[in-house]
């Protein structure tokens, strides 16, 4: 939750402005999350995994995705499905292009937002939850655990010393 929020803010208290709306940093925040999901594939917790790190994951692809034509809004709309009208417009708005890339229309912006406050945040309404810009800190989703008797006996790629830590 903190690096979404972080991404999708302008500034965190006590931290240099940096503008993560970028093609750069959506590929390499979509390199290291693919370490994490395999890391949880390994472990068994890939379903956990994904629900935990869908906005964010979605949020990687957005940054990275192509985004200069309807078409191009139009598949992110249906590829960035999690992520509501705030943030998209946040991430949107921010984005900063690369040199190779046009600037994203304002017009192609309020189109992808349209579409996820008649989608997403409809939803998000009707689950009795209200839309905000941030991600709350306290997981919604229950921890996921699969039903064939997880046990921490078969962990791999715990780090030293953690082990002896939790005893």
């Amino acid at each position: 939750m903190w690096t979404f929020n972080t991404i999708v803010t302008d500034q965190q208290p006590g931290q240099p402005r940096v503008n993560y709306c970028t093609n750069t940093w959506g590929l390499r925040l979509k390199r290291r999350l693919a370490k994490v999901e395999i890391w949880a594939e390994k472990q068994g917790l890939e379903l956990a995994a994904d629900c935990h790190l869908a906005r964010i994951t979605q949020a990687a692809h957005l940054l990275q995705a192509r985004k200069g034509s309807a078409d191009d809004i139009a598949t992110l709309s249906s590829t960035c499905f999690k992520l509501n009208s705030l943030q998209l417009e946040s991430l949107l708005s921010r984005y900063q292009p690369a040199d190779h890339e046009a600037p994203i229309n304002n017009e192609l912006i309020e189109t992808i937002v349209r579409v996820a406050q008649n989608t997403v945040d409809e939803l998000t309404r009707g689950e009795g939850r209200q839309v905000r810009l941030e991600e709350d800190f306290v997981l919604q989703l229950p921890f996921l655990l699969p039903e064939d008797n997880y046990s921490c006996d078969i962990v791999r790629g715990v780090p030293g010393g953690l082990t002896e830590f939790l005893s």
